[in-house]
């Protein structure tokens, strides 16, 4: 079952643990707040899951031309379309 996670606030995309509970097959979406952790330095080299983030969050914070090029910026309605591809979707 694959599973998309969202992350709204830094504080939990910085989670030591948070590595451990994305499997595989999962993908991260960086959303509100935890935008943040896509200008920080080799935050997203530590996982090998496609990673997206909102692109209204990023221009919100002055961010969007920060976000290095593994993470892929999406829109609305490319976060719906995600909803749909993955198996569930797990807020954190």
């Amino acid at each position: 079952m694959t599973t998309l996670h969202t992350l709204s606030t830094l504080a939990k995309a910085r989670m030591p643990e948070l590595s451990d509970l994305i499997l595989a097959d999962d993908a991260i979406l960086l959303m509100q707040d935890a935008v943040i952790a896509a200008a920080l330095p080799h935050w997203p080299a530590q996982f090998s899951q496609p990673i997206y983030a909102l692109k209204d969050d990023l221009v919100a914070r002055g961010l969007l031309s920060k976000a290095p090029a593994p993470i892929q910026i999406i829109d609305y309605q490319g976060f719906v379309e995600l909803t749909l591809k993955y198996d569930k979707v797990q807020a954190r």
